[in-house]
């Protein structure tokens, strides 16, 4: 027959598997939110990497569009009386141009703020769950300690 205390009659390898079985759920819930974590920050990188990527893009093709209005200014010197009104016209392609380029660049300012913010919040997030497995792991070593300390206060007697 075990040894009970006067915890409802329970023993105290009841109480010890009870305590064990919350340490488990919590440890099950911490790796959760860690693989959540992970998750999200995986999702960020490939976000951030496909926002480069894009902010490139538009950058070379807003060079390319300038380069090419540049070659055609040459161009047009040449003839600049016949294509007074082509030059005008190119001009406010350009202009629509770079308000599109602007508004692009806007976008993704936008984008990029929010992907930072992600970052943010995915940062929080991970300084959370490491400050929770701290406060864990101290929770652990003064179970343990305790619990140490209760076994060498408390010997079984001899059977």
């Amino acid at each position: 027959m075990m040894p009970t205390d006067s915890n409802n009659g329970e023993s105290r390898l009841d109480r010890m598997e009870r305590m064990l079985d919350l340490i488990i759920r919590d440890h099950a819930t911490f790796d959760e939110h860690h693989r959540r974590f992970e998750e999200d920050h995986r999702r960020f990188d490939e976000e951030h990497r496909k926002l480069v990527e894009r902010q490139n893009q538009m950058r070379e093709d807003f060079e390319r569009d300038y380069k090419m209005l540049l070659t055609s200014q040459v161009l047009m010197n040449d003839a600049l009386q016949k294509l007074t009104d082509v030059v005008a016209e190119s001009r406010r392609d350009c202009d629509a141009r770079k308000r599109e380029a602007d508004e692009r660049k806007r976008e993704c300012d936008e984008r990029k703020r929010e992907a930072d913010e992600r970052k943010r919040e995915a940062d929080e997030r991970k300084r959370e769950a490491d400050e929770r497995h701290k406060d864990m792991d101290e929770r652990f070593t003064a179970l343990i300690q305790m619990m140490d300390e209760w076994i060498r206060r408390n010997p079984l007697p001899p059977q």
